[in-house]
């Protein structure tokens, strides 16, 4: 080995100062391996362990060869293999270990199960193996469905704790299962209620109690509900602010009800907005159709100048447009009106016929029906939404029925304000049609007296608060996905919100007052 050694650092000498090196010959072709040996723990000597019989050739990393242990004591032992080229040279020796075990404890079967043959409990005191009450089986293996009557006859009343374990035919007994159960002889049943008593009389105060039977009288008739009373509270004297009225009830046993508080806002200064200005003259007036030009671009309407022009009739001209529903616009000019606009059919009526479309207004939703007189070429209806008249989105698909048919819809959360409706209707050979459009107005929800406007918004939005605002009370702003945009204390009762960079889309803002809250739409136009 060190004569191997000793050459290769020479070669490596001889490279390094060499300036135009000559390239190491190739490596002579693989020699066959022609014997392979194996020893274990000591090492005979190169040749002299035990020979593995191998078939000469290149590679033998798949022969098998088995290695004879007799005589081994039970440890680890190591084991070392080497093979021999056919040129004589021997390979590194490849060592592992061995564990020799010739004694191995093998795990004992399981006995086999045998039938439980009797079962017994006890309550609170372990009598012994055997001495409880017995309990009825049959035997058997599993006997997890068997049911049982403890005999609790002489126990307290409270906690107490049963035993239950079993028997097997060899005559072994189970681990004890305990459990706990309570024992009440005399549970105390809730005492009727006393019956009602007629309500003969009521008073109340303002912010300060003078006690119960000392404050203004309310004049009623004696009764069990006077939940529909009515009287005027004498709010004279009372400074402007916040004030609370208390109002309770005595029964005909002289027992005065809990009393309900209610704060008020008393105001003797409030100022009126001024008159507005006297309306001027209208001098101008212009239609459009469908799209508007902006103000001032329509065909021009005849007027002659005057405060009231409701009863101007014009001629629209509509041979430029299509077949099919459009809409006519009409605003007016002395500041520029709003402008109003109504839907028309222009041409026959096409192959899919609608009787009627309406929306009404119901419980704060509205209520949508339509009818149809055909709808045999009707591939799809679509209930659309808008909260301008103008920009309409599809809201609700409904499946045509294929025969004239009523059909019903509700809106659960309407816009506050003014709600537009239209259905577009689309036959078998995709060509759509439009109803007239339904317009109904919700009033906006006045729960804690908050107001926002303008709505629709285009960028500052305006909110008017209540007087009465505590200090834990917040201002929520999400969009419809329920992201927060802000959140804010309430430290005033006006706010104003710039929203001229928002997207456009209904957002919800919610007031939280204390337990109160207020919701309110607006969209963002």
């Amino acid at each position: 080995m060190k004569a191997i050694f000793s050459i290769i650092l020479l070669l490596g000498f001889i490279c390094a100062k060499a300036q135009d090196p000559n390239y190491p010959p190739a490596p002579p072709a693989l020699a066959n391996i022609v014997a392979a040996e194996y020893w274990i723990d000591t090492d005979p000597g190169i040749g002299n362990a035990t020979s593995i019989t191998v078939s000469p050739g290149t590679d033998i990393s798949n022969a098998s060869a088995s290695i004879n242990t007799n005589g081994l004591s039970n440890g680890i032992h190591r084991y070392s293999l080497r093979t021999k080229s056919v040129t004589g040279k021997w390979s590194h020796t490849i060592i592992s270990e061995i564990l020799i075990d010739h004694n191995p404890n093998y795990v004992s079967a399981p006995p086999a199960v045998t039938n439980i043959v009797a079962a017994e409990y006890w309550i609170d005191t372990d009598p012994g193996m055997g001495n409880a009450t017995a309990i009825s089986v049959s035997a058997g293996t599993d006997i997890a469905n068997i049911l049982a009557t403890l005999n609790t006859t002489g126990l307290s009343n409270g906690i107490h704790r049963y035993g239950f374990r079993t028997k097997s035919i060899d005559g072994k007994w189970s681990l004890t299962n305990i459990n706990n159960f309570l024992v009440d002889h005399n549970p105390d049943y809730a005492t009727a209620p006393a019956a009602i008593t007629d309500i003969v009389a009521a008073e109340y105060f303002i912010d300060t109690d003078p006690g119960m039977g000392n404050g203004t009288s309310i004049t009623i008739t004696p009764g069990q509900n006077i939940s529909n009373i009515y009287f005027s509270a004498n709010t004279t004297g009372l400074s402007n602010s916040t004030h609370y009225l208390v109002i309770r009830t005595k029964n005909s046993e002289d027992v005065w009800s809990l009393s309900n508080v209610v704060p008020f806002l008393v105001n003797t200064d409030f100022s009126y907005p001024p008159a507005p200005a006297a309306p001027g003259n209208i001098t101008y007036a212009e239609y459009f159709f469908d799209t508007d030009p902006g103000f001032g671009n329509g065909t021009i309407i005849p007027v002659t100048p005057g405060v009231d022009l409701s009863n101007v009739s014009f001629v629209a001209n509509t041979s430029a447009l299509n077949d099919g529903v459009h809409t006519l616009f009409i605003r007016s000019l002395d500041d520029w009106s709003i402008t109003n606009y109504v839907s028309f059919l222009k041409g026959e009526p096409l192959d899919i016929k609608l009787l009627h479309f309406n929306a009404v207004a119901n419980n704060g939703q509205v209520l949508i029906t339509w009818q149809t007189g055909s709808e045999e070429i009707t591939d799809k209806m679509v209930l659309q939404r808008s909260s301008d008249g103008i920009h309409f989105t599809d809201w609700a698909t409904v499946n045509p029925r294929g025969i004239p048919s009523a059909y019903t819809y509700r809106d659960e959360h309407p816009f506050s304000g003014r709600n537009y409706y239209r259905l577009k209707m689309t036959d078998n050979k995709n060509t759509i049609t439009y109803s007239t459009i339904a317009t109904v107005n919700i009033s906006q929800n006045k729960g804690l007296g908050v107001q926002a406007f303008p709505n629709p918004v285009m960028d500052r939005l305006h909110l008017m608060l209540p007087d009465s605002v505590i200090p834990s009370a917040i201002l929520i702003i999400t969009n419809t996905d329920g992201r927060e945009i802000i959140r804010m204390p309430v430290k005033a009762t006006q706010i104003e919100i710039n929203m001229a960079g928002w997207s456009k889309g209904v957002y919800l803002i919610r007031y939280q007052n204390g337990t109160n809250q207020q919701v309110i739409k607006i969209l963002k136009d």
